[in-house]
């Protein structure tokens, strides 16, 4: 319930940030995911900071979740991952997030699952560039500069 309560406080901070930005982020994910992102866009703090950064680094997000309603909750995992967007390189980390609720049903897993996206999106920082730097490096193709004072963890 904590979760759902950050979720609406984040999208009323971030005012709808991807659709005032210039900046879109590009990502892969499974038909599913699409939809529900494609429904209700994303938002969260960062999203002008994140945005810039995977365009300057030639970067798009790979997103993969898992989402199960049972007998006693509802819950939903992120699994985010910087990658080329040309190439089928990655970077060596990922960011996470996992949302649960008591309440089942699947308005409520679609909810979670747009929480878990949005706080997964938003802790993208310089490291995952830098991963996905080392990568193209170690595969021979061209590394993107590194922004130094833009949220770097």
């Amino acid at each position: 319930m904590k979760k759902l309560l950050l979720l609406s406080l984040l999208s009323i901070l971030a005012a709808n940030a991807s659709a005032a930005s210039n900046c879109s982020i590009s990502y892969t994910t499974d038909v599913k995911l699409d939809e529900i992102i494609k429904k209700n866009n994303f938002e969260f703090e960062n999203y002008d900071e994140v945005c810039n950064r995977l365009k300057n680094s030639n970067a798009k997000v790979d997103l993969r979740y898992s989402s199960a309603i049972d007998k006693q909750q509802t819950t939903a995992v992120i699994i985010a991952q910087v990658i080329d967007k040309n190439f089928p390189i990655l970077s060596n980390s990922y960011k996470r997030s996992m949302w649960s609720s008591q309440e089942r049903t699947t308005a409520i897993e679609r909810e979670l699952l747009m929480g878990a996206v949005n706080e997964a999106l938003n802790a993208i920082d310089q490291s995952d560039i830098q991963g996905l730097n080392e990568s193209r490096k170690k595969m021979g193709f061209k590394a993107y500069p590194t922004s130094s004072n833009v949220n770097k963890k």
